[in-house]
């Protein structure tokens, strides 16, 4: 009797995305894999389909499109996603937003593709150069 394994599973689901992929965005949907639980004789895998968005050609995940969607209300700037900063030695690259992450909605990756969150006034120190700051500071004070 063969068990289920859990890489089984997740790659027989990204083989029928990546078989799909060019159907769904002829419609203009997207398709991405969520949580997954499983045991020796079942998988449950979360598969989301949604409307796609694309930006300059380039297809957006959903917590990219929710960074798109909640980054002018928080003073960042649309286009900082994808966008890199360096902090003690390592690059983190903005990935999206999460709005559940009430006090960590900005989702960033490491270079060495480890998964962070961080809050909206971190990131904006990051990003936005230190002098830039002041000035603005100094705008809001006149």
């Amino acid at each position: 009797m063969n068990h289920l394994k859990l890489t089984h599973a997740k790659s027989l689901i990204e083989k029928f995305l990546s078989t799909h992929k060019d159907e769904l965005k002829r419609i203009g949907l997207t398709m991405g894999i969520g949580r997954c639980s499983y045991n020796n004789q079942s998988a449950d895998i979360k598969i989301t389909i949604m409307d796609s968005v694309e930006i300059n050609g380039t297809t957006l995940e959903p917590q990219a499109i929710l960074w798109h969607n909640n980054a002018e209300y928080h003073r960042m700037e649309k286009d900082w996603i994808g966008k890199s900063f360096n902090n003690k030695g390592y690059t983190f690259t903005i990935v999206g937003w999460k709005p559940k992450a009430r006090k960590q909605p900005v989702q960033l990756k490491r270079n060495d593709g480890k998964s962070f969150k961080c809050s909206v006034e971190m990131t904006r120190k990051f990003m936005i150069p230190e002098k830039v700051m002041a000035e603005t500071a100094l705008n809001k004070l006149v």
